[in-house]
């Protein structure tokens, strides 16, 4: 599913460079379920935007799906092949504010429409037990009930990889919990799952765990 060669990103602030990714390489199989550990500034949110293909890499291979990333590749393309493999769960939600939930699952049907999309929308919140907020707005639910409605999203278009950043970050330990279980169910479905984490307890509900120190594999 994710394979990267000698990979580093380097930043350039001014006439200064900043290198947060040092030759990284690493697999990730289909259907796995993985932890991306590292203190602050270790270049694991780096790490997330090139497997997300919201960032490209300065130097080495990113594959993705059989896929392989190249500078050379299109804004467009790469936006494609984002929407059409990949669901993302973020720590802050990301949902419309004004939107209701059903709204904010059926986002992803603005960019690319298909039929019988309100109905997949429903069936997946349903799925998530969230039949009965169809239509709140985010500030009328939870913090779990809001991640899950993010991951309503994020699956919307049936990805193949689920990468969740700090998903269970803004949580408390019932409702993370409640999270996790969900992300664990979709991997015991086949879906790889890639979680960004700082947090031991949620790394251990993953097959294994990436570590990241100054940008380099630990």
């Amino acid at each position: 599913m994710i394979s990267l060669r000698n990979v580093s990103k380097t930043y350039r602030t001014g006439a200064e460079e900043v290198s947060v990714l040092r030759g990284v390489s690493l697999e990730i199989a289909d259907g796995e379920m993985v932890a991306i550990m590292g203190p602050s500034g270790s270049g694991k949110s780096t790490l997330m935007n090139l497997i997300g293909l919201l960032d490209r890499p300065t130097s080495g291979k990113l594959s993705l799906a059989g896929t392989e990333v190249s500078l050379a590749m299109s804004d467009r393309v790469l936006a494609r092949l984002r929407a059409e493999t990949i669901g993302f769960v973020f720590q802050s939600f990301q949902l419309l504010p004004r939107s209701s939930a059903l709204a904010n699952v059926l986002t992803p049907a603005q960019y690319h429409p298909r039929p019988g999309s309100k109905e997949r929308a429903v069936q997946l919140l349903e799925r998530l037990g969230l039949g009965k907020r169809l239509h709140h707005l985010p500030a009328e639910l939870s913090g779990g009930e809001k991640q899950r409605v993010a991951i309503a999203r994020a699956l919307f278009n049936d990805p193949k990889l689920i990468l969740a950043d700090e998903p269970t970050g803004n949580l408390d330990s019932r409702s993370g919990s409640g999270v996790l279980d969900v992300l664990s169910e979709l991997h015991n479905e086949g879906k790889t799952v890639v979680v960004i984490t700082h947090d031991q307890a949620v790394a251990d509900r993953c097959q294994r765990t990436i570590h990241l120190k100054d940008g380099e594999l630990v």
